[in-house]
């Protein structure tokens, strides 16, 4: 029997890809005259600003990927990081053999229904925002994590009590990617970033990674951090 859990059954979003919020994200930068900018990306976050990466080369000059999902249908996925998607799994509480916009919208009304100010507006727009990323992470991705070429500008971070797929594929991902640097927040859990005082290492390490690009570069790059 294969150790991999079965395929989720989920809406393959075929007119949108990493690749797409790419051509998106270049668009909007163009627009506002940003030739060069940092990306960071949380959970689900972290293959989009991986993809930025990858694919927006001459544009950005650093990346961070907070607690992000790693590519379980990359042909080299551990298969220890695979088995951890326990999201995917038929077991209670995975997506695989159940339809995700009707387990996802009881999520949403649930929420709705709170008092967590943050979390309804992040709700508000729908479910399909949260089914097409649950479905892209587990699809063939549509860029190759070893095509980053930051370096030390690219790194991974994760707390110590994050879910096993961010424990285990961080270290995964970063080996993917040459100099690539690995940060491991003692006692933090998913959501650490939210805690300012990690969310400011954050964003100080990604200030200091892109002023010494610019630097070496010779870059005309405004910081306001």
């Amino acid at each position: 029997p294969s150790p991999f859990p079965p395929l989720p059954l989920v809406v393959v979003v075929r007119s949108y890809s990493y690749a797409h919020f790419c051509r998106d994200l270049d668009e909007l930068a163009t627009a506002l005259q940003l030739p060069h900018f940092c990306v960071a990306g949380h959970s689900s976050g972290g293959p989009y600003a991986l993809a930025a990466a990858a694919l927006l080369p001459e544009r950005v000059l650093a990346c961070a990927a907070v607690s992000s999902d790693p590519p379980y249908n990359h042909p080299r996925c551990p298969d220890t990081v695979r088995v951890s998607d326990s999201m995917a799994s038929d077991q209670k509480g995975g997506f695989s053999g159940r339809d995700p916009v009707q387990k996802v919208s009881k999520w949403r009304a649930q929420v709705m229904d709170g008092d967590d100010a943050a979390k309804q507006w992040a709700w508000r727009p729908g479910v399909l925002g949260f089914v097409t990323d649950f479905t892209l992470e587990r699809i063939p991705w549509s860029f190759k994590l070893e095509d980053v070429q930051l370096g030390e500008r690219l790194t991974f971070w994760y707390g110590s009590k994050d879910y096993d797929p961010m424990i285990m594929g961080s270290p995964w991902m970063a080996s993917l990617v040459p100099g690539s640097q690995l940060r491991v927040v003692e006692g933090g859990k998913h959501s650490f970033k939210s805690d300012p005082v990690h969310l400011s290492a954050i964003l100080v390490e990604l200030r200091d990674q892109a002023r010494r690009a610019a630097q070496r570069d010779r870059l005309d790059v405004a910081f306001t951090l």
